[in-house]
């Protein structure tokens, strides 16, 4: 889906065999623009609908905590996404690593939850570093169990170089959690510096620690940065906005036919 021989053979089918309509997923990639170029009209980009009712704040679970072997104020960076190579998890372990060893901090954990091939490379990253103790993995959750996940969190980590437009995101954004992410592909629509979260240039891991220690240091501005998120959410990825949109589109792809 990354490569330059999927894009290839994406614009020469699409040019082949062109669609009554193409609805496209703003994922932050270049692809929406390309596809919009080459269908005009008969190509719509929509946004990933998140479901604000299921995805809200909630109370922190102290048995999830105490599971995990944490105390009540520990605090929890929370990194949930895949275990291969574009999200970048191997630059969440270094932000993270960096963090707590910069400013001595002792009260912090990572938690990456996610399945990949990278699982056992991440690993032997996190051995070799000086923060192995505090790093703790979890396979991919089902969505009720990733609320309860969300909640724990102090801040959400997104480390991919290609784009930060994802679900898990705004999923975490609608649950009123603040995310801290390299400023790639598309991210800044919907992570907004100041507002509700913190950008970082791409691979600047000592940008990313700086702003992780931004939060860790002002529970109010955590707080402020949250709420903001979920507003955000709540204006512009709402599912049911994101339904009519697709159905206006299929009944006029009905009617022309």
């Amino acid at each position: 889906a990354y490569s330059g021989a999927s894009g290839f053979y994406e614009t020469l089918i699409t040019t082949i065999f062109k669609p009554s309509h193409l609805l496209m997923l703003n994922d932050g990639s270049p692809a929406p623009r390309k596809f919009k170029k080459l269908l005009k009209e008969n190509a719509t980009i929509v946004n990933h609908g998140i479901d604000i009712s299921l995805f809200k704040p909630l109370s922190k679970s102290s048995t999830i905590k105490r599971n995990l072997g944490l105390k009540p104020n520990d605090f929890v960076v929370f990194s949930p996404h895949s275990l291969i190579l574009v999200k970048g998890q191997e630059y969440a372990i270094k932000a993270f690593s960096c963090f707590i060893n910069l400013w001595r901090i002792s009260n912090s954990f990572l938690i990456i939850s996610g399945s990949g091939s990278l699982k056992a490379e991440l690993s032997k990253i996190v051995d070799k570093s000086t923060c192995a103790e505090s790093i703790i993995f979890k396979d991919s959750m089902p969505i009720v169990e990733m609320t309860e996940y969300y909640a724990i969190a102090d801040v959400v980590l997104a480390t991919s170089n290609y784009s930060n437009l994802n679900r898990t995101v705004q999923e975490a954004m609608a649950c009123g959690i603040p995310v801290v992410a390299f400023n790639s592909g598309g991210t800044r629509q919907v992570v907004i510096h100041g507002q509700t979260g913190f950008l970082a240039e791409p691979c600047d891991i000592k940008s990313l620690a700086k702003q992780l220690r931004k939060l860790y240091r002002n529970p109010e501005l955590k707080y402020k940065l949250g709420k903001n998120a979920r507003e955000f959410i709540i204006r512009n990825r709402d599912w049911e906005s994101r339904i009519k949109t697709e159905l206006a589109i299929y009944d006029k792809v009905l009617k022309e036919k």
